[in-house]
């Protein structure tokens, strides 16, 4: 990248409406994975298949946007 850089944003400088379309897709991905986590499990896949592997990874993964974003709420809330 060249020219003038830019001051990198951060969680704390997010509006609450942004803070809600961040919310809106980690519910999304959250319901897909469970969708997806259904039918893995529905199919007896392996434990250590691939595919369950990846699921459970990517599972704990939204688990921590959740958490993330649930903690920026509480901020956005702490500071109104």
């Amino acid at each position: 990248m060249t020219g003038v850089r830019s001051a990198a944003m951060t969680s704390a400088s997010l509006r609450s409406d942004q803070v809600e379309r961040i919310a809106t897709v980690v519910r999304r991905m959250r319901a897909y994975l469970d969708a997806l986590s259904g039918r893995i499990d529905q199919k007896h896949f392996p434990r250590h298949d691939p595919l369950k592997v990846a699921a459970d990874r990517a599972a704990e993964s939204v688990r921590a946007l959740e958490e993330a974003v649930a903690q920026i709420e509480r901020d956005l809330s702490a500071g109104s």
